[in-house]
């Protein structure tokens, strides 16, 4: 499938790891996600000169404050190239919305704030300001230059000079996104 992809003209994939709680992908009905699979995976994308946008969720009841230095040990040590990071956002007229505004843990109901970056309800295990402050901190040092020039340096052993330019245009097109996004004034 690897060289297949590879032939086609396949040089990045974005994936939904979701968490590496198993605990969390279960609650999520990930039933297809094997949190242990993950680094193997990568290996393998990267074996064939494909790099990976990792897609990761923080705020499942089953996360505990751990969760946050466990993943940001795991992406540098997974070495993955760009990072969607997001907080759980339970949307209105969804079975997750209902239980939690019957459990009262909504905190706000402006739905601007309904975008993936903004903690809405209380969690499980951590205020909902430590899971906001962990998000911004995890994106912050994955998308510092610092970082970026190191993905980068690594990504030459694998990757042709065409996809390194374009990882390069990605991460820097995020970086500069989360710059805007993470200045947001709270409300």
């Amino acid at each position: 499938l690897m060289n297949l992809m590879r032939q086609s003209g396949c040089r990045g994939v974005l994936v939904g790891f979701e968490s590496l709680s198993q605990e969390s992908l279960n609650q999520a009905a990930k039933a297809s996600n094997i949190a242990q699979d993950y680094r193997q995976a990568i290996q393998t994308f990267h074996s064939h000169g494909i790099y990976v946008f990792a897609c990761f969720v923080l705020g499942f009841d089953h996360d505990r404050r751990d969760i946050f230095k466990t993943t940001a040990r795991f992406l540098r040590e997974a070495r993955v190239e760009g990072l969607q990071l997001t907080v759980q956002t339970p949307f209105p007229g969804t079975p997750l919305f209902r239980r939690m505004e019957q459990e009262a843990r909504i905190l706000d109901k402006n739905w601007e704030h309904y975008d993936f970056g903004h903690v809405v309800f209380r969690p499980k295990n951590m205020s909902a300001e430590e899971l906001q402050a962990a998000h911004d901190r995890i994106l912050r040092e994955f998308y510092s230059w610092q970082s970026i020039i190191v993905r980068l340096l690594r990504q030459l052993w694998y990757l042709a000079p065409r996809e390194l330019i374009i990882s390069l245009l990605i991460i820097v097109g995020y970086r500069f996104k989360l710059r805007r996004t993470l200045r947001r004034a709270d409300v």
